[in-house]
């Protein structure tokens, strides 16, 4: 019986074939000139450096690791998880900058793991020293791994010290140490 009813819907008056509808969504890229769109990394950093982006400013050497992963995962992009590592004797927790997608944190603890020791920063290379430049004035300039050179940033009363270091490629690390 099922074999007469498919047998059935078979016959009609000719072939079937379906025609194309309008599209309901236009998915075309937009124009662009195509190059890549870096963030404007000067209004990361406040005035006043060195100093840590707004949503890691409450981050200060020494304080609770419990604390400082507090105050990580306050300022992660919704969605990225924090993840954790173990370098060099050190844990280390990772995540990416709300708002900054091309901004990674990194806060690194003492070998003990009970304190912050200190904030890294992954940020484009492209731009990163002119920023801070224009944000916290000219930098100290020394020798580095490797003979790069690398930027130091220092205030007197502030809780941190400033190092870039302009890796090879696409990507600076700007780290955060007790003065």
């Amino acid at each position: 019986m099922l074999f007469a009813w498919v047998m059935g819907c078979g016959s009609g008056s000719g072939e079937l074939r379906s025609q194309p509808a309008a599209p309901t969504l236009d998915l075309t890229a937009p124009a662009s000139d195509g190059g890549v769109v870096w963030t404007d990394l000067a209004t990361l950093f406040p005035e006043q450096g060195p100093a840590l982006p707004a949503p890691l400013a409450s981050l200060v050497p020494g304080m609770g690791a419990e604390d400082a992963a507090v105050v990580l995962e306050a300022a992660r992009e919704p969605g990225v998880t924090i993840a954790r590592e173990e370098l060099g004797g050190h844990v280390v927790l990772h995540s990416v900058l709300r708002d900054w997608t091309d901004v990674g944190v990194s806060l690194v603890l003492e070998p003990d793991a009970q304190r912050l020791l200190q904030v890294n920063l992954s940020l484009p290379a492209t731009g990163a020293l002119a920023a801070l430049g224009d944000r916290w004035g000219a930098p100290e300039v020394a020798t580095g791994a490797e003979g790069r050179a690398v930027y130091r940033w220092r205030r007197d009363g502030a809780p941190w010290r400033a190092e870039l270091d302009a890796l090879a490629g696409e990507r600076a690390v700007l780290v955060f140490e007790r003065p």
